[in-house]
């Protein structure tokens, strides 16, 4: 193994997963939803993307089950034979991409709501060399960091729903499924595939130590991060109504929109504290398994080496992504959903079915 460090399934599972999904999609996610079920977006990530998001955990954990010593990277060259290596190849590219745009959104977010002077390269450069840092330092490492983190990040998002209470007119959010099935159907596909990011934890399931938990707690994960994304949706809505399908970062406007006396304001730094801390873990998990699964890909015996060559591979990828932040959103809206959909669940699910049909693997561990 490249990796000798062990992780509990609380760390790398529950934890690990719900700061790599929430962190990017808290903030955009009302307004995609609402773009395309209007005032039912709540309904978009709280019932279908759940549903989504526990198949894809189920799918993972049986793959994991017949190779629990391996990663996706791996497995896929047992079960595909030679074009596995090309799977194997996607996955790795698919993870570098991924993590391009997530550095970019940080950057435009950064770049729009409070540094607007400051060159895009200059953000994208400090969120890179943490990513950097923490992948050099490994798994183990990237957890407890994210330990450390997670409380600050959960109480900043609590904090924001709490303090919109006052602001809140529910009323925006009836009558429920006015115009029907068809728009939640719509705007369930992107809350769908941030859901499915929990694929990350194919790369990491043979470093946990407490396997018994694994699939509990990735269900635990996938419902949970169903909960908090519902509700963003629905203070969201119920603050600033229609106008939230026309935002870039309706979460941030719900808490530029909290005042409670003269006292308690400018609460939008509680989702800047969120947002710098939750997406540096999520560019340092996606950095590590990129670099892994190259080393694994490879034949190497240490991943680090690659490091560098991907860190400015992410960098230069992420300065030419997008031209605006705009088209960063729309490209989420309209291609991230199909686009994440193979890798998320379709390439797993037929690495599973040619297991079982083959009789590749064996259970050899419950999760």
């Amino acid at each position: 193994m490249l990796e000798k460090g062990k992780v509990s399934s609380r760390q790398g599972v529950l934890l690990l997963t719900f700061t790599v999904v929430v962190s990017t999609a808290v903030l955009t996610v009302p307004a995609i939803t609402a773009a395309a079920a209007g005032r039912d977006g709540w309904i978009c990530t709280l019932v279908v993307a759940t549903v989504y998001g526990l198949l894809t955990a189920l799918v993972i954990i049986k793959l994991w089950q017949r190779f629990p010593n391996k990663t996706i990277i791996e497995y896929s060259q047992i079960i595909a034979g030679p074009l596995g290596k090309v799977v194997g190849a996607a996955y790795i590219l698919w993870f570098i991409h991924i993590n391009s745009v997530v550095v970019r959104e940080f950057g435009d977010f950064i770049l729009t709501s409070f540094m607007p002077e400051t060159p895009l390269i200059a953000f994208n450069i400090i969120l890179l060399f943490l990513g950097a840092w923490a992948t050099k330092s490994g798994l183990e490492v990237i957890c407890r960091a994210n330990e450390f983190i997670f409380p600050l990040f959960t109480l900043s998002i609590a904090g924001v729903f709490l303090l919109a209470m006052q602001e809140a007119d529910f009323s925006n959010l009836l009558p429920v499924m006015e115009n029907g099935i068809k728009p939640i159907l719509r705007g369930s596909w992107a809350p769908m595939a941030w859901r499915g990011e929990i694929i990350v934890v194919s790369m990491l399931l043979p470093y946990v130590d407490d396997s018994d938990n694994v699939g509990k707690y990735l269900a635990y994960s996938v419902i949970i991060i169903g909960i908090i994304l519902t509700f963003a949706t629905v203070f969201t809505t119920a603050v600033i109504g229609e106008l939230t399908k026309y935002l870039t970062f309706p979460f941030f406007e719900l808490a530029r929109c909290i005042t409670i006396g003269r006292f308690i304001e400018r609460v939008e730094a509680l989702v800047l504290v969120m947002w710098v801390a939750g997406v540096t873990i999520k560019v340092a998990t996606f950095f590590y398994i990129a670099s892994l699964g190259t080393g694994q890909l490879l034949g190497l015996s240490d991943y680090r080496p690659v490091v560098l060559p991907l860190g400015l591979l992410l960098g230069v990828w992420s300065l030419e992504l997008f031209e605006s932040s705009i088209q960063s959103i729309q490209w989420l809206t309209e291609v991230f959903s199909f686009y994440a959909f193979v890798f998320e669940l379709g390439i797993p699910l037929v690495l599973l079915i040619i297991a079982v049909l083959t009789k590749k693997g064996g259970q050899q561990k419950s999760g």
